[in-house]
């Protein structure tokens, strides 16, 4: 197991292998540029990729901070927009036709 201080001092390449060997994947995030998080040991490393081409552009390891409230962030946002989602099919549903006839029903709103 590499600790933090060990891992920064590995070149990209064995970075990359060390990661790809041990790393876990948590979430990926994609605008410009492609973004994967991933928990490695006792700390998380970002790889930063080009949109176009799926190239390494940077592997940043840390243990909290900014990186990783983008993820945090991100992750909320899109909670957020699930649970909106789910609550918006709670609503009841009525005369909805099935063929030729209707059928009443009312979804369970818990």
């Amino acid at each position: 197991m590499r600790e933090l201080a060990e891992y920064l001092l590995l070149d990209h390449n064995k970075k990359a292998e060390y990661l790809w060997a041990n790393g876990i994947s948590i979430i990926n995030l994609k605008n410009n540029q492609s973004f994967n998080l991933y928990s490695l040991n006792t700390y998380y490393v970002e790889v930063v990729y080009t949109a176009t081409d799926n190239q390494i552009i940077d592997i940043m390891p840390f243990r909290r901070g900014e990186h990783l409230d983008k993820y945090l962030y991100s992750h909320l946002h899109r909670s957020t927009r699930l649970n909106k989602l789910q609550d918006c099919n709670k609503i009841p549903i009525v005369g909805k036709v099935w063929g030729n006839r209707t059928n009443k029903k009312t979804v369970n709103t818990l």
